[in-house]
């Protein structure tokens, strides 16, 4: 005879980027939680932070996917698409969706993402409203809509030099576009990388024929006849065609604040476990939540895996943050990782091959690393940033030794060799143990197929691990 069975707990998601996804991957196969994501877009989950690289799809939501509608079939996950949440009741445990219709919860996750700052400049909230002629990049639908729109311009000007303008801008000229960059700050990446890597950026970026103008921002635009005139702080007019707006992202709190749940200056207001403090069965996970590292892909997936881990009641190694930032299009190669700016710099800069690398050094360990023009090393050095390292590793990474190998950097089953596509070590090996081929593992998994610069690590990891797996 056996006893009655238990009610599984269910774990119902709002929102559905990369948090949402992770979590459900982690959960996925667990009697004990049936999981439900709802997504307000009506496509499949998506990567959002690889979205500029989809400039130019018809699709980008279907290129950018993490995985096909069968895999939330077959591993018991209701998603459900386009489907908006309009209300919490915190009383009755259920989310009141924009249909009318509700859904009850056990346990809830607010991973509701960002949305695009819009920066103070008269005239753009207007035009904005009205979708003509200035654009915003936070959806595959602005993709989509923002690749239209170029068929019928000549001129952009794209508002914003932080990593995601970089990327729209070498993505618009490399499309035959005359662009123009207006950027606040001094200089481009200002904050995250020094003035040399600037420099670099600014320079190859004018070899792509875009126009950069730093330390003078915007602050009004009125839309002509022919085209949009933005005024800039010194005076400077830019005439485009067309805007597009990259001036960073702010949390998506306005749901949670209905609740009656704090908010706090840069997101939900959460403990050191992720759930919101004013209810112990919501959390928020992602660009939503006031969490370190919140802004970042890799961020968004370690408080899934945090949650995960305390809902299974698995252990969970909470590792330092790791930042990281990758561009990579056109002829503009770039990744920033960690804290490049802190401790004590190691340089090398070759100007004949316009290749740039500066690691971080604080209290023996390396902290941050730079690459600008070569950033084939990025995959190692993500891995050195959380482990010891020595000054032969050093060497070897800034003046390309390729025998160069330190056993403390070995991967773990828990890193990622992949931080696009979220592939972690033990996910690839386990696509190699079914192909002998590593491209084929690539396509399988998903892994290479982001910005690209860790295919060269993905090959090390895999022509290792096909030698020690013959031996």
């Amino acid at each position: 005879m056996t006893g009655p069975r238990l009610r599984s707990v269910h774990v119902v998601v709002v929102g559905a980027g990369v948090a949402a996804v992770r979590l459900a991957e982690r959960l996925a196969g667990h009697s004990r939680y049936a999981v439900t994501i709802l997504g307000d877009e009506p496509c499949l989950p998506y990567n959002r932070a690889l979205l500029p690289s989809a400039l130019g799809s018809s699709r980008p939501a279907a290129r950018l996917r993490f995985h096909a509608a069968s895999w939330y079939r077959r591993n018991g996950i209701n998603l459900r698409t386009g489907t908006a949440v309009i209300a919490i009741d915190r009383k009755s445990h259920r989310v009141v969706l924009a249909d009318g219709n509700d859904v009850r919860y056990d346990v809830l996750v607010l991973a509701l993402g960002a949305a695009s700052t819009v920066p103070m400049v008269s005239g753009i909230r207007r035009l904005l409203a009205r979708r003509c002629r200035v654009f915003t990049v936070r959806t595959a639908e602005d993709v989509r809509r923002l690749t239209a729109a170029l068929h019928h311009a000549r001129t952009v000007a794209v508002l914003g030099g932080g990593a995601t303008g970089i990327a729209l801008a070498t993505g618009i000229a490399l499309r035959g576009r005359e662009v123009e960059l207006v950027h606040s700050d001094a200089y481009l990446l200002d904050g995250v990388v020094d003035r040399t890597a600037a420099n670099l950026i600014h320079t190859n970026l004018e070899k792509l024929g875009v126009r950069v103008r730093c330390g003078a921002p915007a602050r009004s635009i009125v839309e002509g006849s022919a085209g949009v005139r933005l005024v800039c702080a010194d005076g400077g007019l830019v005439v485009a065609d067309m805007v597009v707006v990259a001036c960073g992202a702010r949390p998506r709190v306005r749901l949670a604040a209905r609740a009656g749940l704090s908010i706090a200056e840069d997101g939900i207001a959460v403990t050191s476990e992720l759930s919101v403090v004013d209810d112990p069965d919501i959390f928020a996970i992602g660009d939503c939540a006031a969490a370190l590292g919140k802004g970042e892909a890799l961020a968004a997936w370690e408080h899934a895996d945090l949650l995960a881990s305390a809902l299974l009641g698995a252990p969970f190694e909470r590792s330092p943050f790791l930042r990281t930032i990758r561009i990579h299009t056109g002829s503009l190669d770039l990744a920033v990782l960690g804290q490049p700016l802190a401790g004590t710099p190691v340089t090398l800069h070759d100007a004949a091959r316009s290749t740039y690398k500066r690691l971080a050094v604080e209290n023996n360990r390396l902290v941050g690393a730079l690459l600008v023009g070569d950033t084939s090393e990025a995959g190692r050095l993500a891995l050195a940033l959380r482990r010891p390292w020595t000054p032969l590793f050093l060497r070897g990474v800034l003046f390309r030794y390729q025998d160069v190998e330190h056993r403390g950097l070995l991967p773990t089953e828990t890193d990622l060799l992949c931080v696009c596509r979220s592939v972690s070590v033990a996910g690839f090996r386990a696509a190699l143990d079914e192909t002998s081929d590593w491209e084929e593992a690539c396509r399988r998994t998903g892994a290479g197929t982001g910005c690209g610069t860790c295919r060269t690590a993905i090959e090390r990891f895999a022509s290792r691990y096909k030698t020690e797996h013959v031996a």
